[in-house]
């Protein structure tokens, strides 16, 4: 069968125990808060430009911001620009500790991973959308096509275009089980994000540790999602050599 939908959650679960996760999730953590710190401040800083103007304050900025910092807006979405950078290094972090010892190779600087990751996730995200306004089907074809790339700049020396090569060659013949691997990873992250946001609601007298109880149900959220696939793509590489080994030596003409 090659991946299991089902083993590939309740696996993921259980990397989430890995002592080593802690340190990642502090990681995500600060990367989380800081990206909620640059949009606040960026929506702060709006409020103040278009205070006259009460149409647009109602319309598009939330009553309270209570993580947000008096700076400009160009400040702001710098800030937010590098948390960005900051979560998706933290993210190949995580996977190269979520992965199987055998799936790690020789990494790359992470300097150079996070910019393949970047990369990566504008060239991915651009595909996907592309996709999901023409007819829906492209994109989702495409968010299993390409859902390994991030693990493959994580653990090998390949850059981004390359690593996106190895995940369509990795998921052919699985992309509907990658796809239910996605739709679980989505589900459970709307879960997660749900009781946080529950818990936020009930620290709303305290608005700032509410933010901030709601950030950390965020991060692990997003852990969460990085297990499970850490998890789908183990398997299949494991299936993959597996049948590699199987094949082994027989001539090409031979294969089916």
């Amino acid at each position: 069968m090659g991946l299991s939908v089902g083993e590939a959650l309740e696996d993921g679960i259980v990397r989430l125990a890995d002592g080593r996760q802690l340190g990642v999730f502090l990681g995500l953590y600060v990367a989380h808060l800081l990206l909620t710190v640059g949009t606040q401040s960026q929506l702060a800083a709006q409020r103040d430009q278009f205070g006259d103007d009460a149409l647009f304050e109602e319309a598009l900025l939330p009553d309270e911001l209570p993580l947000a910092l008096e700076m400009p807006v160009g400040v702001a979405t710098l800030l937010w620009l590098l948390a960005l950078v900051g979560l998706v290094a933290v993210s190949l972090v995580a996977f190269r500790t979520l992965l199987s010892s055998d799936a790690v190779g020789r990494p790359m600087a992470l300097f150079v991973a996070t910019a393949n990751g970047v990369v990566a996730a504008l060239v991915i995200s651009t595909a996907v959308s592309f996709g999901l306004v023409l007819f829906v089907l492209p994109g989702l074809f495409l968010a299993s096509a390409l859902a390994f790339t991030y693990p493959y700049v994580a653990v090998d020396r390949t850059n981004v275009f390359e690593a996106m090569r190895r995940s369509w060659e990795l998921t052919r013949g699985h992309r509907l089980r990658v796809f239910g691997v996605l739709v679980v990873t989505a589900l459970g992250f709307f879960a997660i994000s749900v009781v946080g946001g529950l818990l936020a609601i009930g620290l709303g007298a305290v608005p700032v540790l509410a933010e901030l109880v709601n950030v950390a149900v965020g991060a692990l959220a997003w852990l969460f999602t990085l297990s499970v696939l850490a998890s789908a793509f183990d398997q299949l590489e494991t299936f993959r050599t597996a049948e590699a080994e199987k094949w082994a030596g027989v001539d090409d003409e031979l294969l089916p």
